[in-house]
């Protein structure tokens, strides 16, 4: 899993490169790599941090996005640029809806699962500092 992800996020830096060349692919391309499409939506948010996001919805369906940020940590990068809601606690911020999907645990024990790198996130959104570079993935999940 960890490889596709990496050949995926690859695959968007090269459409970035070619977009910044002068090239002009669609706002939003479409790509099938290792049989799993992903939509590549455009650069979201302002700011010198760049985290690399893979969004897996209910239905699968997978969209990568460069986030710009000046924020420091990763849940109020994503906040500030508008791509994720939640509910702040004393646990820090509970994510309920990531592009205008919501995820509901109290209706039908659907809730956005962190990973990093591949792997389920052992701490929350807020605790992730953005000064070392990492993959990140919002993805929908039930029970």
């Amino acid at each position: 899993m960890k490889r596709i992800i990496i050949a995926i996020l690859l695959s968007a830096l090269l459409l970035t490169a070619f977009a910044a060349c002068g090239g002009s692919p669609a706002a939003e391309t479409e790509m099938s790599t290792f049989a799993e499409p992903v939509t590549i939506l455009p650069d979201v948010g302002e700011g010198g941090n760049l985290i690399l996001l893979l969004v897996v919805g209910p239905n699968g369906e997978r969209e990568f996005l460069n986030v710009r940020s000046d924020e420091k940590t990763l849940g109020k990068a994503l906040q500030a640029a508008g791509v994720v809601e939640g509910e702040v606690s004393q646990y820090g911020l509970y994510i309920t809806r990531v592009r205008g999907v919501e995820a509901s645990y109290e209706t039908d024990q659907a809730y956005w699962a962190l990973y990093v790198d591949g792997e389920y996130a052992a701490k929350g959104v807020d605790d992730y500092d953005l000064s070392s570079p990492h993959i990140y993935e919002l993805r929908y999940s039930k029970g």
